[in-house]
């Protein structure tokens, strides 16, 4: 099965890429720290939580096309999958190019009133960039998808690689001279180069026809679309966690605070992403085995789950020990209320993580209930009680109830899926 799946080669690729993007934001944030203020990364921070909210209109092709392409064959259906690949290409760029557009003339209109005069200029030339940003990161996310879905997703993370190692070189080149200008910059080069280099590599891999995405088809897109709005109600509410708690902080703490409550999510959700990584690289995989064998599935989930449960708890332990360390070594000097954030964040991804493998499962299988309710569940006990929380303790409060809302999520969609599992087997042997 590694074989045939690059299972092995996709998991170890993907995790190494996680780690180099640790390394990366670590140096521009400590840049931007040094020759600006954590005020700064704190702007970056809320701008782009209120950019992210454009994923609201997200039509997730990057999901549809894995899903599709994953159970095609690479070497006698390329012109099928190349029609999947233009199609969701062309749809996701035509659908991002106007959301950008859109996100970045309502949030230039209400500049002043969220950012404050004293860093209005900075903010308004930090726009364009950001969204344009934006764009490009997100057909990035969907030439990576691609790649996974004929099971070569190390080439994906090879690419994010490179574009980290860009970045870094852009960061240490920009963020002295401009400051966080430098910042936006430097990541509006690296995914405008991943998404050139990463559609030849693409194009090189399915090894049927030419360079541009002629192959666009409505009935596909109908397909992939039955698919893919299910999906995307679970993945764009997921997105919307991690913005939609800073701007809750920004609404109980200024910009100080939320420079360290950015820090501190970055400390922890790039850690987790690193070993959730490795999951998700083995998607393709589960949705082989859901439609082949749902013996092997069973198998193959409950190895999983036992991996990223060591894992996970082991990583957290030591981001929880180590952040004092880190907070001397990132800030100059220990903050509680990193510390503090780093705490909440970390405990709640740690459970949250647990039921990551469940919720791939439902991925896998193409059953979305159980991942939108959980999702839409999860971002709805974040909003209500980070409210309630950030009324009465201010920013701390919002931070508790963050890590509470990732461990409600997890703990829900663990025992949904898990169900369904058990639906899965008892109805094909029945068969």
């Amino acid at each position: 099965m590694d074989d045939k799946f690059n299972l092995l080669k996709n998991i170890r690729v993907s995790v190494i890429s996680f780690s180099v993007n640790i390394f990366l934001v670590f140096i521009s944030y400590r840049l931007v720290i040094a020759y600006e203020s954590i005020d700064a990364v704190g702007l970056w921070s809320l701008l782009m939580a209120w950019g992210a909210l454009i994923r609201v209109g997200d039509v997730g092709m990057g999901g549809a096309i894995l899903r599709f392409i994953s159970t095609k064959s690479l070497e006698t259906e390329p012109v099928i999958i190349r029609k999947y690949v233009d199609t969701g290409i062309v749809m996701n760029f035509t659908a991002f190019g106007l959301l950008s557009l859109i996100g970045y003339l309502i949030l230039d209109l209400n500049l002043l009133s969220l950012v404050g005069s004293d860093v209005f200029q900075v903010a308004k030339a930090l726009l364009p960039i950001m969204f344009i940003g934006i764009l490009f990161s997100s057909m990035t996310s969907v030439l990576i998808a691609s790649l996974q879905g004929v099971h070569h997703g190390y080439l994906g993370s090879y690419l994010t690689v490179g574009g980290n190692i860009i970045q870094i070189v852009c960061v240490l080149m920009l963020v002295p001279k401009i400051g966080v200008l430098g910042l936006a910059w430097a990541q509006l080069i690296q995914f405008s180069i991943i998404t050139v280099v990463g559609w030849v590599l693409l194009r090189r891999t399915i090894g049927s026809g030419g360079l541009l995405p002629v192959g666009f088809s409505f009935s596909i897109l109908r397909e992939m679309f039955g698919f893919s709005l299910k999906a995307q109600i679970a993945n764009v509410t997921n997105g919307l966690f991690e913005p939609c708690s800073k701007i809750l902080i920004s609404q109980f703490g200024g910009l100080q605070v939320q420079g360290f409550y950015e820090l501190a999510y970055k400390t922890v959700s790039l850690t987790r992403n690193a070993i959730v990584a490795g999951l998700f690289a083995s998607l393709p995989v589960l949705t082989n085995l859901i439609n082949e064998s749902h013996e092997q599935a069973q198998e193959f989930y409950n190895k999983t789950q036992k991996n990223i449960t060591r894992a996970i708890s082991l990583m957290m332990i030591l981001v929880i020990v180590s952040s004092p360390v880190v907070s001397l070594v990132w800030i100059g000097q220990f903050e509680w209320d990193y510390w503090l954030f780093v705490v909440c964040i970390a405990i709640g991804f740690w459970v949250n993580t647990i039921g990551a493998t469940a919720y791939n499962l439902g991925l896998a299988a193409g059953k979305m209930k159980n991942n939108i309710f959980s999702s839409v569940s999860m971002l709805v006990v974040l909003i209500t009680l980070g409210y309630s929380a950030g009324y009465l303790f201010g920013a701390k409060g919002v931070g508790i109830a963050v890590g509470l809302s990732l461990m409600f999520g997890g703990i829900l969609i663990k025992v949904l899926n898990e169900r369904l599992l058990f639906m899965l087997l008892r109805q094909i042997r029945s068969n």
